[in-house]
């Protein structure tokens, strides 16, 4: 008899086009926001991210293609959500064996622009 693991959700981000959510799994599901209806879904299949929940994503302001995901064990991961089976970008041992709970885009140039006037 092939038993059942539980996975949980994590984190959630709702954009104009998109509802991600993160799980315990550490799979990232896609969702259309209007129709609600499957658009994808990610995880990286490598020994290293087995059992490793995604504990926070964000998208970047604006390429929303863009998704940058945080996980439970250090690891960070870019992936195009027009391209959604295939990271990249892969970040292993940036905080190694420490959960990475927050992440976030910056938009350099406007950042720059701002502070030059």
């Amino acid at each position: 008899m092939r038993q059942k693991t539980q996975t949980n959700a994590t984190c959630c981000v709702i954009t104009d086009e998109v509802i991600l959510l993160g799980t315990s799994a550490g799979v990232l599901w896609a969702f259309e926001r209007d129709s609600e209806k499957l658009w994808g879904k990610f995880f990286e299949d490598d020994k290293a991210f087995r059992g490793n929940a995604i504990t926070c994503i964000d998208v970047h302001p604006l390429r929303t293609e863009y998704v940058v995901i945080g996980y439970q064990f250090g690891q960070l991961i870019l992936v195009d959500l027009t391209a959604i089976t295939k990271s990249k970008k892969v970040i292993k041992d940036h905080h190694k064996n420490a959960a990475v709970v927050s992440v976030k885009f910056l938009d350099y140039i406007k950042e720059r622009e701002n502070t030059l006037a």
